[in-house]
């Protein structure tokens, strides 16, 4: 066989004269500890590039299969605590760890047999199969070019009509629920996991153990505020589908609402989540109740089922799909998305026509209402067809003129700087609907903007939009290892990163090199928030 290395560490493209024709990245750039150097071969086949994602079971790479000639993902079985990387490569069981990695390779090899032999997986990622190697094992699955959801909404403004989804994404939600009767939980079901491609196809991303998806386990977790449901928050929480349900209803909320809900161990402690239509008063009162059902924190309390969540969302009644809204919601944009993974599809020129345009609409709407099309497909696809008349749409417009109509002329009260609840308590007389957006100026739930602006007149049937803070936006580590401290500290002060310099005395590298930093390279931090430690390579005199 042969293995050809010439290739992009980013896109697997064959490299021209040292550089990819295609993404342009800089070649030398390294992956950070305790990842496996770029252009390493596992398993006689599959080549390694850059590092797409890093918890506390392993390690996901951009990785090529030599022997098919094909780019795929390479997940390498590396939990945090249990291995550590000897020097030739290998993953080295940590002393008195035996067991426990065993056991962790027994789970991981299982999930992906398990994920293999699913039917009516066209929104999962094919399983090409489990290879050991280098002292543990390495799942290879199929490469997908698509932005994640958390992308697509970060580019809206967050009120996203439902109608236009009612025929798209089927798969996504038969997937999981074939998921769900193997008795398989996916645990961590949430925006940045969901991706889509400009064709308006749908890849669920994001599978581990259960260890992983649960604090307190023997793995360091990773849990998602604000999606992870309550029982994941400790080990004697009993997990089923009904975990995976809230996290969906947690993903719809963010999608009607543009608000992410309160992380659930926060509100076991203090519950200040809002039902949806409090949030959007456009959102329909049957969405917004399914919704709720879907977040209660007792899990017996809780919908089961996907198909009971079906019926829940499913309005009284169905528009068809020439009755669907055509304004644009979502746009793709050619930009790619940060995570090394999604590549965004080009967009078509000027003359690509109506047909080119329309697959984009459908295609980011797709994205941003994942699940509630989905659900709506599902019931679709299982009942008779019926003759529609009206839709959820049109309700929604109604209520909405009909309480906009009650509104006469106000002026738009000066309230940026101060809190919503404030407002809402102030103001009920002001129609509004909240929009969300990333502030560093602002502190998170604090009125950012108005429009109309603060002074002006808001018009009788006029809405005020309300813009509400989500605080600073997290940013990825950028991968700084191996760089020279003085060319990269400016990058992480332009992100606003804080960070502590650590001098090491002891290592590879010209004077003035970073090491390591801690968290690594791809992980979100948030601006001014947690302190990132960088250690840095200072010879001694």
């Amino acid at each position: 066989m042969n293995i050809d290395t010439n290739r992009c560490i980013h896109c697997m493209t064959p490299l021209e004269e040292g550089r990819c024709p295609r993404c342009h990245i800089d070649q030398n750039t390294p992956n950070p500890h305790p990842a496996l150097p770029v252009h390493t071969v596992v398993a006689g086949r599959f080549l390694l590039g850059q590092v797409i994602h890093m918890d506390g079971e392993g390690i996901d790479y951009q990785g090529y299969d030599c022997q098919e000639e094909r780019r795929v993902t390479v997940r390498e079985l590396f939990p945090t605590g249990l291995v550590d990387r000897e020097f030739n490569g290998s993953a080295g069981v940590a002393v008195g760890e035996s067991m426990h990695f065993k056991t962790v390779v027994e789970s991981f090899v299982d999930l992906y047999k398990s994920l293999a032999h699913i039917e009516a997986a066209e929104a999962l990622c094919q399983v090409y199969g489990v290879w050991k190697d280098r002292g543990t094992v390495y799942a290879v699955t199929e490469h997908f070019d698509g932005i994640s959801l958390s992308v697509v909404l970060s580019r809206t403004i967050g009120e996203i009509d439902s109608a236009a989804t009612l025929n798209i994404l089927k798969p996504f939600f038969k997937t999981l629920r074939e998921i769900h009767k193997l008795g398989m939980v996916h645990g961590g079901i949430c925006p940045d996991n969901i991706l889509v491609n400009g064709e308006g196809e749908v890849r669920l991303v994001g599978f581990a153990t259960s260890a992983l998806r649960t604090k307190g386990s023997e793995l360091q977790c990773e849990l998602f505020p604000g999606y992870s449901a309550p029982e994941q928050y400790s080990v004697t929480g009993w997990q089923g589908s009904w975990t995976d349900i809230y996290a969906v209803g947690a993903t719809i909320y963010r999608c009607i609402t543009g608000t992410r809900p309160q992380s659930a161990d926060e509100r076991l402690t203090a519950d200040a989540l809002l039902p949806p239509v409090e949030v959007n008063h456009t959102v329909d009162s049957r969405l917004s109740q399914a919704v709720a059902a879907a977040l209660v924190l007792p899990s017996k309390g809780r919908i089961r089922t996907i198909e009971e969540f079906a019926t829940a969302l499913l309005p009284r009644q169905i528009p068809t799909p020439s009755e669907a809204p055509t304004k644009e919601a979502v746009r793709i944009t050619d930009e790619e998305e940060s995570r090394p993974a999604a590549q965004s599809p080009k967009k078509g020129g000027k003359n690509s026509g109506g047909n080119k345009k329309f697959i984009w609409m459908i295609a980011g709407i797709a994205a941003a209402l994942v699940i509630i099309g989905a659900a709506i497909a599902v019931w679709l696809y299982t009942r008779p067809a019926e003759d529609p008349a009206g839709g959820s749409s049109s309700q929604t417009s109604s209520q909405s003129s009909s309480s906009e109509s009650q509104a006469g002329e106000v002026k738009v009260p000066s309230v940026v700087g101060k809190p919503l609840s404030d407002f809402q308590k102030d103001h009920a007389d002001i129609p509004y609907r909240v929009v969300t957006a990333y502030s560093s100026e602002y502190d998170k739930d604090v009125i950012c903007d108005l429009s109309p602006k603060a002074g002006e007149t808001l018009k009788a049937g006029e809405v005020l939009t309300i813009t509400v803070s989500n605080g600073p936006e997290d940013v990825e580590m950028p991968n700084i290892v191996g760089k020279s401290w003085d060319s990269v500290k400016g990058d992480l002060d332009a992100k606003k990163i804080k960070y502590n310099v650590i001098h090491v005395y002891t290592g590879e590298g010209a004077d003035g090199t970073v090491l390591a930093t801690d968290p690594s390279a791809g992980t979100k931090v948030t601006p001014g928030g947690k302190v990132v430690t960088v250690r840095v390579l200072q010879k001694q005199s």
